[in-house]
């Protein structure tokens, strides 16, 4: 066996100075080739996107039962519509691409947008799908809730039909430190407070209540509501040993109404609390995070209650300045979605009702605690 000395070291050491000496004796003349070189490279790795660059098609099925797959591509996006619906008006998939790996015959790996797809893409489609060049046609392959599909794209035209810019490629979700990550949104919860049934903030329950508050921020331009924490969370109390124990919507007049509906711009953050029904004031509260009416859980965190803090009463007209004018008392309407209806990759029918002026009387409270949490989504006030 060989050891290595130290008069191995120092001719190593030796050696390679030689060398880098070598090396900068000659460096102008290596960074001008190396130059041209990377110019002629990215000229010839631009020259082979144009293949691939343009918009792609097939049709599948017959007669009344044709549909047609389109791509539409670009040097780093790639767009793909599928019209197997009238009803459908959304993309399938929207996600990086590299056109000029693309045209080597090299498999790209698209990252989804989360930003750019719809709901029912977003569910249907995973966060990664892989392209590749083959044969003259632009494959792909996903599986939809009854079959796999192999799609062959053939190209139509060196133009893409329909161009988007990416929103946000991060599939990041998890629950974890009070703060729900998921593609499109962030919600950190920032405090709970318990209070009991005729309390300052619980005047209008007969049965204790506990309030999150929270913070939630837009990733995209996707419509989002604070009111959608209701969507996303489901907060459980384990106390019953055959079943599990969902709590019902509450209510506080602590909480602000005025900004549950309004919708958070790209990059926005609006806080606001969220109420929910105690069964009992020992047992902690398991808040679990789920995508909007998803049906996959992401995480979720045990809440105690014996570590809550006071509420603060939300801002009141009277409490607000005097040149501001007073906001007007709003009626809210709401859209169903019954649990059974949620998981489905496809959109389905939801009834709609109205309640009167928030806050709400206790009948129209009853009405919304009639329905499973996290079952009801605001639609829009008027």
């Amino acid at each position: 066996m060989r050891h290595i000395t130290p008069y191995i070291l120092i001719a190593a050491t030796l050696a390679l100075s030689a060398c880098s000496a070598d090396s900068d004796q000659s460096s102008p003349i290596n960074s001008d080739e190396n130059s041209s070189n990377s110019h002629d490279s990215n000229a010839s790795s631009s020259e082979e996107a144009k293949d691939v660059i343009g918009t792609w098609e097939q049709k599948i099925g017959e007669g009344d039962h044709t549909s047609t797959f389109t791509a539409s591509v670009t040097e780093e996006v790639i767009t793909v519509e599928w019209d197997y619906s009238s009803d459908n008006d959304e993309p399938l998939w929207i996600g990086t691409f590299d056109a000029a790996k693309a045209a080597k015959g090299e498999t790209v790996a698209s990252k989804k947008d989360a930003g750019g797809v719809g709901p029912v893409s977003d569910r249907l489609m995973p966060d990664s799908l892989d392209f590749k060049l083959e044969d003259d046609q632009l494959k792909f392959t996903f599986n939809t809730d009854s079959a796999r599909l192999d799609v062959a794209l053939k190209k139509i035209s060196d133009e893409p039909e329909t161009k988007n810019e990416l929103q946000n490629t991060d599939a990041t979700r998890s629950f974890k430190d009070d703060v729900l990550e998921l593609p499109t949104a962030t919600v950190k919860i920032t405090g709970h407070h318990v209070i009991d049934p005729g309390s300052p903030g619980n005047r209008i329950g007969d049965k204790p209540i506990i309030v999150f508050d929270y913070e939630m921020t837009n990733k995209t331009d996707k419509e989002l509501r604070t009111a959608d924490f209701s969507s996303m969370f489901t907060a459980i109390q384990d106390n019953d040993e055959n079943s599990v124990n969902e709590l019902k919507t509450g209510f506080s007049e602590y909480i602000d109404t005025d900004n549950m509906l309004d919708k958070i711009k790209k990059g926005g953050t609006v806080k606001s609390s969220a109420a929910f029904e105690l069964d009992d004031l020992t047992t902690p509260v398991e808040l679990v995070a789920r995508e909007k009416y998803g049906e996959e859980e992401v995480g979720s965190q045990t809440y105690k209650l014996e570590e809550s803090t006071p509420m603060d009463p939300a801002p009141t007209d009277e409490d607000s300045s005097p040149e501001l004018p007073k906001k007007k008392r709003q009626r809210y309407s709401f859209r169903l979605v019954p649990q059974w209806m949620r998981p489905s990759s496809f959109p389905m029918p939801r009834t709609q009702f109205s309640l009167g002026s928030f806050p709400p009387s206790s009948a129209d409270l009853s009405a919304l605690q009639s329905f499973p949490p996290g079952s009801i989504q605001p639609l829009a006030l008027r």
